[in-house]
């Protein structure tokens, strides 16, 4: 399994995403900041697809705050979700799903089955034979059962399996008016 290589932005795509920020702001009565906990394009995808009449919006936090003096973004990762009065509702019951942590009671029994084990990363977490430079389970491998409290090795099976089971209220940070946005006045 290949990972994707993340590619910079440049200064222009930049400079492009705060102008679609104020076109956002012409486009939609409500502006609301939401932390950004999840940095994958599913998490933005999901909003989108789930809360009608909505956009979202990712800046480039330096160059936002340079233009717009908002004090209470200073110490966070956030993403704009432009919208009206009924997707700020349906935001503020929005939960997404993430990776379960250390502690996190299992929802779901995981069992990986015998064979290949074709990702290097989950192979150092599994007790895996090596035969012919390939990584081998034995036996079907049981991560987790529905109930049990995890540890950090079961956290990171799942994780590397991309299994997200907990789901976590947004962080709405602030809600503003869009007329009134570079006033900085709060809804």
């Amino acid at each position: 399994m290949k990972r994707r290589e993340i590619q910079k932005k440049t200064k222009e795509d930049k400079q492009n995403s705060l102008l679609k920020f104020e076109s956002n702001l012409k486009t939609y009565p409500l502006v609301a900041a939401i932390e950004n906990t999840d940095l994958s394009n599913n998490f933005l995808k999901s909003i989108r697809n789930e809360i009608e009449n909505t956009q979202t919006c990712m800046v480039k936090k330096k160059m936002f705050l340079s233009k717009f003096k908002i004090e209470n973004l200073n110490d966070k990762n956030f993403v704009f979700v432009f919208t009206d009065k009924n997707g700020i509702e349906k935001l503020k019951e929005y939960k997404y799903k993430t990776f379960l942590e250390e502690g996190d009671e299992s929802v779901e029994e995981v069992v990986i089955d015998k064979g290949i084990i074709k990702d290097k990363e989950l192979a150092e977490l599994l007790p895996t034979l090596t035969k012919d430079n390939l990584e081998y389970l034995e036996e079907d491998y049981k991560v987790c059962s529905v109930g049990e409290i995890l540890n950090e090795k079961q956290c990171e099976i799942l994780k590397n399996l991309k299994k997200k089971f907990k789901k976590v209220p947004v962080n709405i940070i602030q809600i503003w008016d869009s007329e009134n946005f570079e006033n900085n006045k709060n809804y």
